[in-house]
């Protein structure tokens, strides 16, 4: 009867080890990055940069511009680019390594016509 109840009870741990999940594979705890872009008035760009949206802390990111590394660096890491150019980020979480990428897309106001 031990040995039955002892191989339950390892048996359960195996489950419990195998069925829960690593806190940086959580539903709400996964690696979700995206690309935050403000306009820069001063330098006429686009300035970019990462964030997550479980705001989940990255080790380390490269922003690419047009297939170039433009900024290397840690959390808070931006670079510029202008309308049209395509960008990237590369994401180093502490679980692995996530890439985003997209296009600058600029549109113009939309003047008021009066009739």
């Amino acid at each position: 009867m031990l040995v039955l109840s002892m191989a339950v009870a390892a048996w359960l741990v195996g489950v419990v080890l195998y069925v829960w999940p690593n806190p940086d594979q959580l539903a709400y705890g996964s690696a979700l990055p995206y690309l935050k872009v403000v306009f820069d008035r001063q330098a006429n760009a686009v300035r970019f940069w990462v964030e997550d949206f479980g705001g989940l802390r990255y080790d380390q990111v490269e922003l690419y511009v047009n297939g170039q590394l433009a900024a290397l660096g840690g959390p808070g890491t931006s670079a510029t680019a202008k309308c049209g150019d395509e960008v990237a980020a590369l994401v180093k979480y502490h679980s692995g390594i996530k890439k985003i990428d997209g296009r600058i897309i600029c549109t113009k106001p939309i003047k008021k016509c009066l009739t």
